[in-house]
């Protein structure tokens, strides 16, 4: 199952979702970081070349300061090649293609009635989960105890950036009934 950390609470048991929390968590520290000075980035030993179609490049234009802030160094390579020379620390580990299809294609789902800082909570909503912690990832004791300290410092838990909870609380009365006692 490994998806899920237990572990008693005041009157009760928690369940807390590793990913929905750990989510949320990175979430505000990228919102934080965007609105200070932007994410910080990784710039790659070896920049990964990416060949967009015409809708996707005209993203790139159409939102050069916002994708930049958002850790991403993004040069055009001639015709519709583009190079990726950054992306933000956080992912630092994981495919610039696809952070840079994530990134556009949230941008690209735009309305004509979508606020643009809604898009862009929901471009750093999904960095997050790209980000984050997996369901059904093994954690060890310490990783499982620094995440419960860091939710306890931000106090902020109630739902993922998606809307999912990140906590469900069974008090001892509830589970009492569920051994008929």
């Amino acid at each position: 199952m490994r998806s899920y950390i237990l572990c008693a609470g005041g009157d009760g048991l928690l369940a807390i979702d590793q990913h929905a929390a750990h989510e949320r968590l990175l979430y505000e520290r990228l919102r934080r970081q965007y609105e200070e000075n932007g994410l910080s980035r990784q710039a790659l030993l070896f920049p990964a070349v990416l060949e967009l179609v015409p809708a996707e490049a005209a993203v790139l234009e159409s939102r050069a300061a916002e994708i930049s802030r958002l850790g991403l160094e993004i040069e055009a390579f001639g015709g519709m090649s583009y190079l990726v020379k950054a992306v933000p620390a956080l992912l630092a580990g994981h495919s610039p293609a696809a952070i840079v299809a994530g990134v556009i294609s949230r941008f690209q789902e735009e309305g004509p009635d979508q606020r643009s800082g809604a898009r862009l909570e929901e471009v750093l909503a999904g960095l997050a989960c790209q980000a984050a912690i997996k369901a059904g990832q093994a954690l060890e004791e310490a990783e499982m105890e620094r995440l419960l300290k860091e939710m306890q410092a931000a106090g902020i838990f109630s739902r993922c950036p998606h809307g999912r909870p990140v906590v469900r609380r069974f008090s001892a009365a509830e589970m009492k009934k569920w051994f008929n006692r």
